[in-house]
Formats: structure tokens, sequence, C-alpha cells
């Protein structure tokens, strides 16, 4: 069974996304404004490399949820970010859903 994982820290997102790395991740904001939730395939090199401080990724003013299936992911978004009924966009760099 698929379900939405919320990273906790910086290595475990990594460690993920080095084993998954066509799942999917969002990218959203540490207070879970709707405004901003980025879908991205967890290769994607705008959001699976650390180049700063321990936590930067994941406990910082950012938080990555995972999932190799992106419906599940769909269906995370409207229980647990407000106003949030989708993602607001896609990543340009690595086209997720391409």
């Amino acid at each position: 069974m698929n379900t939405a994982q919320l990273f906790a820290d910086d290595d475990e997102f990594l460690e993920w996304t080095r084993v998954h790395p066509d799942a999917y991740v969002i990218n959203f904001r540490a207070n879970r404004s709707a405004d901003y939730i980025v879908l991205h395939r967890a290769s994607c090199r705008t959001i699976a490399v650390s180049t700063q401080a321990s936590g930067s990724l994941t406990s910082g003013a950012y938080r990555k949820v995972g999932s190799p299936d992106p419906k599940v992911i769909d269906s995370w978004i409207p229980k647990n970010i407000a106003g949030g009924q989708c993602v607001s966009d896609e990543c340009i760099i690595c086209k997720p859903r391409k």
C-alpha cells in the first residue's frame, strides 16, 4: 500500500529520494500555505540535493511529502493543507507528470 510520507529530517529525505528516484515529492511552505505546493520527481536536482545547512530541506522554511504514487499525494493535500485542493504548480525542471 502506498502512503504519503512527511519527512522529519534531511538525511531521511535524501535517503528516501535515493531509494525511490522515480517517486513524487511535493515541496511546500512550513506554514502549509496553499499557494505554494510544487510537485517534483524525487530525483529532481532542485529538491534532492542538500547544499545548505542540515535541516534546510525538511525543517527550515519548506517541508516535503513523498510517495511513489502521485494520486496519494493529491489526496494528502486537502487533508493536511488548509485551503489546498491540489498542487499549485509542477516543477519545470523535472516535469514530474510527463
